[in-house]
């Protein structure tokens, strides 16, 4: 997490996942709203995007947050591996 919801209570804010080859990934999160995911910066060197991301869940503890991470890494993974499959295969 970048932004530190900890310290003061937040419904939106910017994160980043690390791939298991290192490679990250940009969230601009929102908690408690309508589901939705969607790209909102390509894929660059390094980096498999820039993901704008809501979920219905809460965001106040640790716990919560590992459970709004697993949450999207049914969406999260597809992209890592297709980013993974086009450098692969040029």
């Amino acid at each position: 997490m970048i932004t530190d919801f900890l310290s003061e209570p937040a419904l939106e804010g910017d994160a980043f996942v690390v791939a298991p080859d290192g490679s990250r990934a940009g969230l601009v999160w929102q908690s408690r709203c309508a589901a939705y995911f969607r790209e909102i910066v390509a894929p660059q060197e390094g980096r498999w995007g820039v993901w704008a991301v809501g979920l219905p869940l809460s965001m106040t503890t640790v716990e919560e947050a590992r459970s709004y991470l697993a949450a999207l890494l049914p969406q999260l993974r597809p992209q890592w591996e297709l980013r993974q499959s086009r450098e692969r295969h040029g």
